[in-house]
């Protein structure tokens, strides 16, 4: 009995640390008091909802008068004031940067996508271009060893045409002496 008592506390203490290991967040919607003057004793004036831009206009014993958009004045506590732009503040800036920057690279991936194309055109026309060229190297190649073949027999015809005549005439000369 006592190790069934024991197995169930141990087993209720695993199951609360558990629980208690998931992640908490503090909201970010939070609304702060603006106040007449630099303390929790003095009257309420107005909200002051989360990232709202302030401008500070002097400093006493851990609260700030502030200047909210409209020209209304009155005093916060310090701790709620930073300034660092509040994370929704910076996540609506930052998406409708992201939203302009889109916009304005719609033409530019068109551009490049019609730019690939004609490259791969281009590529195509340059790969039949090359294969023409080594097609007329070697013909041209073919044509010089032709042309040098056609010289060499023609200088050989020259030669036995040039015997040919030499040896005809030089019995022709032969006649005539005799007669």
């Amino acid at each position: 009995m006592k190790k069934a008592n024991f197995l169930g506390v141990f087993i209720l203490i695993f199951l609360l640390a558990a629980g208690q290991a998931a992640g908490m967040y503090v909201t970010d919607k939070l609304k702060v008091t603006l106040r007449t003057g630099p303390g929790i004793d003095h009257k309420i004036v107005g909200m002051i909802q989360s990232g709202l831009e302030v401008k500070k206009i002097k400093s006493k014993d851990g609260w700030t008068q502030v200047r909210v958009p409209g020209g209304k004045t009155g005093w916060v506590l310090d701790r709620f004031l930073t300034s660092d732009e509040p994370s929704k503040t910076a996540l609506e800036r930052l998406k409708k940067e992201h939203e302009a920057l889109r916009v304005k690279s719609a033409p530019l991936f068109k551009e490049n996508a019609r730019l690939k194309k004609k490259n791969r055109e281009l590529r195509s026309q340059l790969a039949e271009q090359i294969k023409k060229s080594k097609m007329l190297e070697k013909e041209l190649l073919d044509l010089r060893q032709n042309r040098s073949f056609y010289w060499f027999f023609l200088g050989a015809g020259v030669l036995l045409l040039g015997f040919l005549i030499g040896f005809l005439s030089r019995r022709q000369k032969r006649r005539s002496y005799l007669s």
